[in-house]
């Protein structure tokens, strides 16, 4: 779905001492007084972030009708409007906090940087993470019945940013009794990946997944923190589910002090469902965020997606928030 201007406002206002006020008669966000994104300028169909160079043109090249960058100079150091009408609610989650950590250095934005792992100059922003996992065991099995569309738990993401770099470990995992694997995923899984994806978040096209995907797995996409992709794999080879997890600087209901592992997106196909493989694929994320020294996992799930509550409260899950967001038309 398109995001409003609304959505861009409450996205800004949820990043950690974030204020909103008015730059030239259109509102503008800030952290410590510090602009990272305005809105309504030219008009109210866009939105600008302050971005890096780097970050804008991995977000211009992976959502070129969304996100493109300002004229002139501004656009030259990283500026970058956006589409409102041409930029979904989770495309935007990405980049937006991006702004706010690439503030000029103030002891708000270095409250961002805290938590962030320890990396290259910002042109060659590289994490080099290894993920360590401890034996996993085979866990309860639980039985997901799905009421609504099929085969979607919908964890929509606040902050999906990150890289895989290729000295990972692999994780490869076999379940005999039911014949999958849990893996990291690969430079070839690209494809299979994207129709996953495409089915989770039908927001955003085949062709969109597909781009990021390919930036992703091959270590080309320039972003902040951590992101990887776990997927279970059929001993013939063909992918029936995956999770994306990934670090955030912040977390409702989660410690502020450190980072927190976060599902961004977790998806089986409907005829595997039931057989243990959303939990492994947990399983395996929550190995992967100890790793990274964190001591929380979070996630998020439409507020009318009882099935997921379910999912999420029978995995260890508690609620610590709710919310219902509302719109009127002028």
């Amino acid at each position: 779905m398109p995001s409003t201007a609304s959505d861009f406002r409450r996205i800004a206002l949820s990043l950690p001492g974030t204020e909103e006020r008015k730059h030239m008669n259109h509102p503008d966000f800030r952290v410590a007084g510090k602009i990272f994104a305005t809105l309504a300028y030219p008009n109210k169909q866009f939105g600008m972030v302050k971005l890096t160079p780097v970050q804008q043109e991995d977000f211009v090249t992976s959502h070129p009708a969304a996100f493109k960058p300002v004229n002139g100079a501004w656009g030259r150091k990283g500026c970058t409007s956006v589409i409102l009408s041409n930029a979904n609610k989770r495309t935007l989650r990405e980049a937006m906090p991006l702004g706010a950590i690439t503030l000029p250095p103030n002891s708000l934005s270095r409250s961002y940087e805290a938590n962030l792992p320890s990396r290259a100059p910002e042109n060659s922003l590289k994490f080099v993470f290894s993920v360590s996992v401890l034996s996993l065991c085979l866990c309860i099995l639980f039985s997901l019945r799905w009421a609504t569309s099929p085969g979607v738990i919908s964890f929509r993401c606040c902050l999906t940013i990150g890289r895989i770099h290729s000295t990972r470990k692999r994780i490869a995992i076999m379940h005999g009794a039911h014949n999958f694997r849990i893996r990291t995923a690969n430079p070839s899984d690209g494809l299979p990946l994207a129709t996953l994806r495409t089915r989770l978040w039908p927001e955003s096209s085949f062709d969109e997944h597909a781009r990021e995907l390919a930036a992703i797995l091959d270590g080309r996409a320039q972003h902040v923190l951590p992101l990887i992709i776990f997927v279970a794999e059929e001993t013939n080879g063909t992918l029936v589910g995956f999770l994306e997890a990934g670090l955030r600087s912040c977390a409702d209901g989660c410690d502020v002090s450190r980072p927190v592992g976060y599902v961004e997106g977790w998806f089986v196909e409907e005829h595997r469902r039931g057989q243990g493989i959303g939990s492994q694929l947990l399983r395996a994320a929550e190995e992967w965020a100890r790793a990274q020294s964190c001591r929380e996992m979070a996630s998020d799930a439409d507020i009318e997606n009882q099935l997921s509550h379910r999912v999420h409260e029978a995995s260890g899950f508690t609620v610590t928030a709710r919310a219902i967001l509302y719109r009127k038309s002028l």
